[in-house]
């Protein structure tokens, strides 16, 4: 068995164990409809944790897919807001296909839908993918200036991070945030999905600073 599965299997047992959930069915609800997963039990264990600890908050995600799924569970757990915008029609009838079968409302936004996003200060921002067609890493930056009033005090969290490195840096300079704090978030190892994080020099930014440590270690 290798590492990558063991690890996958430890953080799928996380969700049980910390938050009461059955992780793999979720993923298999999702793979009946999409036919890939698209994140990984940790990522997923920390999109939850985060979006599970903006209570009443507010939660934006750029581009949808099994992360959906979890955000939009975490938000009820917490009483917390998520929209999610999407660049691609087909996915977001997908992830609102899945939503429904859990009784959740669709919240992901594609298209002309996106003008009715209200410009809400962001308490935590996953960026999985650009909002309007074109080209893909390059939409996730675009992305992030164009809603930049709105995500100023946000925890901002990228997939994906190590394809688009300089990008990030870039934008951190052109949004006022030095470039720490932030961290990079892999714990299981592997060669993909990196994600990482710029974290806001607010209290909040300090607390989700402290709870993706803690996730980073389990």
């Amino acid at each position: 068995m290798s590492n990558e599965h063991v690890m996958y299997q430890h953080y799928a047992g996380e969700f049980t164990t910390t938050f009461g959930i059955d992780y793999k069915a979720w993923e298999e609800q999702y793979l009946k409809v999409a036919g890939s997963a698209g994140i990984y039990p940790d990522v997923g264990y920390l999109l939850f944790a985060l979006a599970a600890a903006c209570s009443g908050g507010v939660i934006l995600e750029f581009g949808s897919g099994l992360s959906t799924v979890v955000l939009a569970h975490a938000a009820a757990h917490s009483g917390a807001s998520l929209s999610t915008l999407e660049s691609e029609p087909k996915w977001a009838d997908v992830v609102n296909q899945v939503l429904a079968t859990y009784g959740i409302m669709p919240t992901v936004l594609c298209g002309e839908e996106q003008a009715s996003l209200e410009p809400t200060p962001v308490d935590f921002l996953w960026v999985d993918g650009p909002i309007t067609p074109g080209p893909q890493l390059l939409g996730r930056i675009a992305a992030c200036d164009q809603y930049a009033d709105c995500i100023k005090g946000a925890t901002v969290a990228f997939d994906d991070a190590q394809w688009m490195t300089s990008d990030i840096e870039a934008w951190l300079r052109r949004a006022g945030r030095s470039a720490n704090p932030s961290t990079w978030y892999n714990p299981t190892g592997r060669t993909d999905r990196h994600v990482f994080l710029s974290f806001p020099d607010t209290l909040q930014g300090v607390a989700h600073r402290e709870l993706v440590e803690k996730c980073s270690v389990l």
